[in-house]
């Protein structure tokens, strides 16, 4: 099909951005003129374009947006008569005989080096990339971005989204049918070739404080408890998300082993066996080392006949034990070595 005329050009359009928008934008139009877009578009389902007439289309369609979103300077403007300046032709005269220009895409940073599939390059980049990318995106384009993302790189995509796109990209993953896979391919290219050419944000207040968290966590106790009083005059928010990080359930292999003894008791065996549930050997042996025989054969027993356990119970278990942890430490119960 050859997208010579402005209806054909219109449908293959309509057909990019999905049946469920076209009905909508078809609903709108007169009955006569909706019937042969609706004619078009059955066409194209049956004969979808091919990636030069999309990308002709696509490119056509966004230079008409930059025309009528253009500044007064820059943009189209009415003639005036009277006015020395020269005539301005209208949009579409523009539109009809201006040839498409191909799109510049921003030159990515050395350091990035593209390849063939824009679904891995994706995930390459840091995650403000991404969000830098995105962010002048509607719902529906970032929603499908988000979806071919591991889900913890896609909330940290999404926490550093503009606070209104946040709800509306959650929203549109719920309600998006997935496009076809060559227009999601050029999505990603676009988006893959816009963050590429952003500098990566080396820190942000989570990272800023995880890294507070760990200087705490290299001080003695009574430098760390006096420094988190300070902290607590002055931000007890603050305190809070840093007191979530200075204990992590890993310290269990840095607890002394009579300290750890004396932890293991205030842990219930349901949580402790939740909790080592695909855990790092190191942990698993030093509270092996640091039970009685009998409990090590119980939980040992129940680890091979457990199924499988979700992600979410087994995090909660963990935090459960490092705030065990934690309470102990400030208690002065606590013997950790490095």
């Amino acid at each position: 099909m050859e997208t010579t005329s402005r209806e054909e050009k219109a449908a293959v359009f309509l057909y990019i951005l999905g049946s469920d928008t076209a009905d909508s934008v078809l609903t709108q139009l007169p009955p006569e003129r909706s019937m042969t877009m609706r004619e078009q578009l059955e066409y194209l389902t049956a004969s979808p374009p091919s990636p030069l007439e999309v990308d002709e289309t696509l490119d056509e369609f966004e230079r008409l947006m930059v025309l009528a979103m253009g500044s007064p300077a820059t943009g189209p403007r009415l003639h005036r008569p009277d006015a020395s300046e020269p005539d301005v032709v209208d949009e579409q005269c523009v539109a009809e005989q201006t040839p498409p220009q191909p799109r510049k895409a921003p030159s990515p940073t050395p350091s990035f080096e593209p390849t063939d599939d824009a679904f891995s390059d994706l995930q390459r980049l840091a995650t403000s990339q991404i969000a830098g990318a995105l962010a002048d995106e509607n719902a529906r384009t970032i929603a499908l971005v988000l979806e071919t993302l591991p889900s913890k790189t896609a909330a940290d995509v999404v926490r550093q989204l503009p606070a209104s796109l946040q709800a509306s990209a959650f929203l549109a993953m719920g309600s998006t049918k997935p496009p076809p896979r060559w227009l999601l391919e050029r999505i990603l290219r676009t988006t893959v070739e816009k963050a590429a050419a952003m500098e990566p944000v080396a820190s942000d207040a989570g990272t800023r404080e995880q890294r507070i968290a760990e200087t705490l966590r290299a001080l003695p106790r009574s430098y760390r408890t006096r420094i988190m009083e300070q902290i607590a005059e002055n931000d007890p928010d603050l305190l809070g998300r840093l007191d979530a990080m200075l204990y992590v359930f890993e310290d269990l292999v840095r607890i002394e082993s009579r300290s750890l003894q004396r932890l293991l008791t205030e842990i219930d065996s349901d949580t402790l066996l939740t909790a080592l549930n695909g855990a790092d050997d190191a942990v698993v042996d030093k509270v092996y080392a640091n039970i009685s025989k009998r409990v090590r054969a119980h939980l040992m027993e129940e680890m091979q006949l457990m199924g499988p356990t979700p992600d979410e119970r087994i995090q909660e278990a963990r935090s459960a034990i490092a705030r065990a942890i934690g309470d102990l430490d400030k208690q002065g119960q606590l013997v950790m070595v490095d």
